[in-house]
């Protein structure tokens, strides 16, 4: 994922409902955490999780479905600021960062659809 440096699971198993997860990121010269909290898990079809930082409280529903010879991908997202100016921006961001995660998804589904679970020896770059 785009900016992203570091996944980190620090509680449960990856997939298990109530696994915590530490999304490091490093963006515009600088570094900052989110937690990523699995609330749900129907595997290969549904994923709930509530996705925290200084600065937001996000709600993220990932839901995919087998078409023909692919996957579809529906992401429903809700969150609001902690800090007042986010709570007055985010209202006005929120299409950016659904287009920025839905972005983010596709090429991780077209790196799972093309190399399988295990892609991380692929040299390929997903646009």
């Amino acid at each position: 994922m785009t900016n992203l440096e570091k996944f980190e699971v620090i509680k449960e198993e990856i997939g298990e409902v109530g696994s915590i997860a530490h999304l490091h990121y490093y963006e515009k010269s600088r570094s900052y955490i989110m937690k990523d909290k699995l609330e749900y898990c129907e595997p290969g079809k549904k994923y709930v999780s509530q996705v925290l930082s200084e600065a937001l409280i996000v709600h993220v529903e990932t839901t995919f479905y087998s078409v023909d010879n692919g996957t579809k991908m529906n992401m429903n997202w809700s969150g609001k600021g902690k800090l007042l100016f986010l709570k007055l921006l985010l209202p006005f961001m929120q299409g950016k960062i659904i287009t920025q995660a839905t972005a983010e998804l596709e090429k991780f589904k077209k790196l799972v659809e093309m190399y399988g679970v295990d892609f991380s020896k692929s040299n390929e770059k997903i646009t």
